[in-house]
């Protein structure tokens, strides 16, 4: 299969309104041309589009924050710390749409651990093929490198160095909390809140070319402003 690359967030302005005894909200972008009423609050919206195909997703990350509590929520789904990294983007390590993508970055720890004397350090028994299979474990050196109490855990065999492709990363994550929220809270969360249509709401990726510049947030790259024409 041919590699897909994915490309991080951006953040659009946009409004987020409830729907009257509903926990959906309607999510929209705000267009330069076409406002909406001063009355009706702004909110950041984080766009979702991996592959650049145009069928995107429009996820309101501050909500989600509030919703769930600002520092349990970072936990919760930013499932790694990675070095001198304050937010990292989920499309750091799941750099392919369908694909596994390998993390683990040979010459770096070569360099880092002194050359070819250090081989050691990682691969123990001099009797066994250097392989990824005959190495040390990530955690026993990265004794810090998963978050407590995140949603995503160690699979049974270890850190293995490979990230599942990001369509598979955000349906596992999403899918499965909106699953457990309709178990947990079936009087506010009703069986739709897990079906593809909750995030999937047919948002045209053509209309971020009509939106208004936002500020770089977070090292998250934004919408380049192109004009109000159209």
């Amino acid at each position: 299969m041919a590699r897909t690359p994915v490309e991080g967030p951006r953040v659009v302005e946009g409004v987020m309104q409830g729907q009257a005894g509903e926990p959906r909200f309607d999510l929209g972008i705000v267009k330069v041309k076409f406002p909406p009423p001063a009355d009706v609050p702004r909110v950041d919206l984080m766009v979702i589009d991996g592959n650049r195909d145009g069928r995107l997703v429009l996820f309101p990350h501050e909500h989600h924050a509030a919703r769930l509590g600002e520092t349990q929520s970072c936990q919760l789904c930013h499932h790694q710390n990675l070095p001198y990294s304050r937010n990292s983007a989920c499309s750091q390590c799941h750099r392919d749409m369908y694909l596994n993508t390998d993390t683990f970055v040979h010459t770096s720890h070569v360099r880092e651990l002194g050359g070819n004397e250090a081989c050691a350090r990682c691969h123990e028994d001099p009797a066994q093929i250097k392989s990824r299979d005959a190495t040390t474990g990530c955690l026993e050196c990265h004794t810090e490198m998963v978050v407590a109490d995140s949603r995503i855990q160690v699979p049974e065999e270890g850190m293995t160095g490979l990230a599942v492709g990001y369509m598979d990363a955000m349906h596992i994550l999403c899918i499965e909390c909106h699953e457990e929220k309709i178990e947990t809270e079936p009087a506010t969360y009703g069986p739709e809140f897990a079906r593809c249509t909750n995030c999937h709401r047919d948002a045209n990726g053509s209309e971020l070319q009509y939106t208004a510049p936002r500020v770089l947030k977070d090292g998250i790259a934004v919408v380049e402003p192109s004009g109000e024409s159209g």
